[in-house]
């Protein structure tokens, strides 16, 4: 996963969380209580494939195109109606001091027409010397 503007942040451990835009076609999957834990969606070709699953590690890059700096673990997928919605508490966890900091760096990420767009809130841990 790329975390081109908040690595530092991240590797200081003050990141445990990533908000993601919902991509057409993707589609939740469900544990027995009604926790998201997976999103799937299909490739060009049709074929299913996992974007997001809880309990799967990740590569942390800096940037596209960018080594790894770490891997990180899924520890939790939510569903957002807005992506700009969101609590102080959960901006502290995206890496940010306020919700308004947040909101103004994930709008020139995204663009700010995303904010109104339902995302996927990712709690993750970063993991030790990986």
């Amino acid at each position: 996963m790329i975390f081109q503007h908040t690595i530092e942040q991240l590797l200081k451990g003050e990141k445990t969380q990533t908000r993601r835009p919902v991509k057409e076609g993707d589609r939740p999957l469900l544990d027995e209580d009604g926790k998201v834990m997976a999103v799937e969606n299909r490739n060009a070709a049709g074929r299913p494939f996992t974007r997001y699953r809880v309990g799967a590690e990740y590569a942390v890059q800096p940037g596209r195109g960018k080594h790894s700096v770490g891997r990180i673990e899924l520890l939790e997928i939510r569903y957002c109606e807005h992506a700009g919605q969101l609590s102080e508490r959960d901006a502290r966890a995206e890496g940010y001091g306020t919700a308004d900091g947040f909101r103004e760096t994930y709008g020139v990420i995204h663009d700010s027409r995303e904010l109104a767009r339902p995302c996927w809130a990712l709690t993750f841990r970063l993991l030790p010397g990986k």
